[in-house]
């Protein structure tokens, strides 16, 4: 059993199903490697150095490391003062998690920082959906628009950049009507019907669980802590993306940036599939698709996808592993002292 099933024993065992599941995306990655040629396949991972492999692995473990300041900034605009050692310590266990589970959904192991702090659920998991809408946000606009451009269809490119700023009016809409105090009365509304006696039970916790998200959200929507999180949230990708270009560099791959990036990004979305893991197999098939289109050979695509995976796998459980431990010792007779 491991430290989060632990923490949380009431928590429910996922189904047989649910746990085969993610073999789906092996069983994909069993047929792309099918159809690929063994000797050029062998040649391709014969370009691989060891040296190459550690040197990629430093943008993204700064990647992380980024990504975990922007957390840490967008709990003190929602007023949690969480010591940043704790939040970076909390933010890489969550990365162990997030790579050994379906749709990364581990990585909200973090909110155990918050919850052993007497915040509420709803408040320590707005954060965290906040902090992740900030990275779909990024390969969404990036997958679409650039993958646009690589197969060539401009106006589909300019419909998926006005979705980005559809989205964005959306946001700033929200903070208009329920943001700087404005939502207050509808905030109190929701608490009071979830508190009503008319209202069933078992729905309370919920309706409750939504306001807290709703509103914890709203705190960090601000002008100020948006603009901060977008700062972060660009240079972090940097790193994500730097790996992926020390990769191609050091294998020969014949691709531009611009199209590494949109396979970079269109690949990083098939880690939200609950039939895989992190994306096995499926973004393997969207590297070949892509780099397939300018001339890179199947092979050389399939390894440069498994090697990007496999460094950022390395790197965020060697980190997370030591965020855990970290939090282990954190969590010492005082927790005001961490």
């Amino acid at each position: 059993m491991d430290e989060a099933a632990e923490r949380y024993p009431g928590r429910r065992q996922p189904s047989l199903f649910r746990r085969l599941l993610p073999l789906a995306g092996v069983a994909l990655l069993a047929w792309v490697l099918s159809r690929l040629d063994a000797e050029a396949l062998r040649a391709a991972v014969g370009r691989v150095k060891p040296s190459l492999l550690l040197a990629s692995c430093l943008p993204f473990l700064a990647n992380v490391l980024v990504k975990g300041l922007r957390w840490w900034r967008l709990l003190a605009a929602q007023g949690h003062a969480l010591p940043l050692g704790v939040a970076l310590a909390a933010y890489l266990g969550g990365q162990f998690y997030g790579q050994v589970t379906i749709g990364r959904l581990g990585e909200f192991y973090r909110m155990e920082a918050l919850l052993e702090r007497g915040v509420s659920p709803g408040q320590a998991l707005s954060s965290c959906i906040v902090d992740r809408i900030f990275d779909l946000f990024v390969v969404l606009v990036l997958g679409a628009v650039m993958g646009a451009f690589i197969v060539g269809h401009a106006q589909a490119a300019r419909a998926a950049a006005g979705l980005g700023v559809a989205a964005l009016a959306v946001i700033v809409a929200g903070y208009v009507v329920l943001g700087s105090g404005r939502g207050e009365p509808i905030r109190h509304l929701l608490s009071g019907l979830a508190t009503r006696p008319t209202v069933p039970t078992w729905l309370r916790r919920p309706v409750q669980l939504l306001v807290d998200v709703l509103f914890g959200a709203l705190l960090v929507v601000r002008p100020g802590p948006l603009v901060e999180a977008v700062v972060w949230t660009l240079i972090a990708w940097v790193g994500y993306f730097g790996t992926l270009l020390m990769l191609a560099a050091g294998l020969g791959v014949g691709a531009s940036p611009a199209t590494l990036t949109g396979a970079a990004s269109m690949a990083a979305l098939s880690a939200l599939l609950p039939v895989t893991f992190s994306g096995l197999g499926a973004r393997e098939l969207i590297y070949q698709e892509v780099l397939g289109s300018v001339g890179v050979a199947a092979e050389l695509a399939v390894v440069t996808a498994l090697l990007h995976l496999s460094v950022m796998s390395a790197a965020a459980i060697g980190g997370g592993a030591i965020g855990l431990l970290i939090r282990r010792r954190q969590r010492g007779p005082s927790l005001d002292h961490s």
